[in-house]
């Protein structure tokens, strides 16, 4: 959407590099701090996929299983919540348009506060997962300012578009 209907260059690199940044934060603290999330007490899965998970995590920590497939995967950080992430991510990068930004944003806090009521996170999970996006998004914007990392200005004038 950021490429192909705003052409906002800066708003998609930056979405793409917090979401890259955030997935090896979380993936980190998911091996040091293995979470089980909160359907895993006495009431157990009310979903597939939350069975799918408890299969996934049990085998993971038995050590059955040490083989992730592409063609049977589920997800597995629990804490910090990579729903809030996402969410924070995608609502930061839509901001300067009038339009997409209320939109994309009451269906991330649709999102985020569902996380919560299905059972797939605790409050907690989801406020880390908060805390994971937004110092992400100060560290991009400190290093985009900072650093000759990339161009991602668009030019006004094609002809003056350097390779």
């Amino acid at each position: 959407f950021l490429g192909l209907f705003q052409r906002d260059r800066e708003a998609m690199w930056g979405w793409l590099a917090v979401f890259q940044i955030s997935a090896v934060v979380c993936l980190i603290c998911f091996v040091l701090f293995p979470a089980l999330g909160p359907f895993h007490n006495d009431i157990g899965a009310s979903s597939v996929g939350q069975a799918l998970f408890l299969e996934h995590m049990d085998g993971l920590r038995s050590g059955e299983r040490l083989v992730a497939s592409m063609s049977d995967m589920t997800g597995l950080i629990t804490a910090p919540s990579f729903h809030a992430v996402v969410a924070i991510a995608s609502t930061w990068a839509v901001r300067r348009s009038r339009f997409v930004f209320p939109i994309v944003m009451v269906i991330n806090t649709m999102m985020l506060c569902s996380t919560i009521t299905s059972g797939w996170h605790y409050v907690f999970d989801v406020l880390a997962g908060v805390i994971v996006a937004l110092g992400t998004i100060a560290l991009w914007r400190w290093a985009s300012d900072r650093l000759p990392l990339i161009d991602h200005k668009i030019p006004s004038d094609p002809s003056n578009r350097t390779p």
